[in-house]
């Protein structure tokens, strides 16, 4: 009898009750509506291209249970345009990698130091492919789909328990919330967190969670 195929991802979670979140200042949006999204996306696309984003999937344990970190808008807004929660991150910039991408757009969202800190990139999560200047993405670059507008991938970033010593903090922006939202609340619930954020579940199925 052949034997199992072996999950071979790993990710070791850490309890939410480890990070401290604290308040930063408030950042501007660049783009405080799709609209605006959509308008300097055509922009750039007429200057460099595809644009290219890295978000970040972090992953923490509450209550016997993998949760995942999200942005919340405080502002509010509607869930199907993709501005109430979303997952942080940021465009790359021209000849960046993601892990330098990770790192410095991070280190501008949850950082007040000087020293910036490691953000560790372990694994890619999926990929979303959008073919025009609108709010349709896929999981995979449509046939028909020669000349896509942006590329966003989702990259699961480790968190440890501490740096230097100390406690893990986030220094998050007065204008959003660090939010942990279970994956069961996650799971196919398009009408809260949007058609990309509700896939996680099935996304992060391949990772064998420890907690550590």
């Amino acid at each position: 009898m052949a034997s199992e195929i072996d999950v071979i991802a790993e990710l070791r979670i850490h309890d939410l009750s480890k990070y401290k979140i604290s308040g930063n200042e408030a950042q501007p949006e660049k783009e405080k509506s799709m609209e605006e999204y959509y308008s300097n996306m055509k922009t750039d696309y007429a200057a460099t291209g595809i644009r290219q984003t890295v978000k970040g999937v972090m992953v923490t344990n509450c209550h016997n249970h993998p949760h995942v970190l999200l942005l919340k808008n405080k502002k509010g807004a509607s869930p199907s345009d993709g501005l109430l929660f979303q997952l942080p991150g940021g465009v790359k910039k021209p000849g960046e990698s993601d892990q330098t991408a990770i790192n410095r757009t991070f280190n501008k969202l949850f950082s007040r130091t000087p020293k910036p800190r490691p953000w560790e990139v372990k694994d890619l999560v999926t990929q979303w492919w959008r073919p025009r200047f609108d709010g349709c993405q896929f999981p995979y670059q449509p046939a028909h789909c020669t000349k896509p507008v942006e590329l966003t991938r989702w990259l699961l970033v480790n968190l440890p328990d501490e740096w230097e010593g100390a406690e893990w903090e986030f220094f998050v922006p007065e204008n959003f919330e660090l939010v942990a939202v279970p994956l069961f609340s996650l799971f196919e619930n398009k009408g809260e967190y949007g058609p990309q954020i509700s896939t996680l579940p099935h996304q992060l199925g391949r990772f064998t969670m420890h907690t550590a």
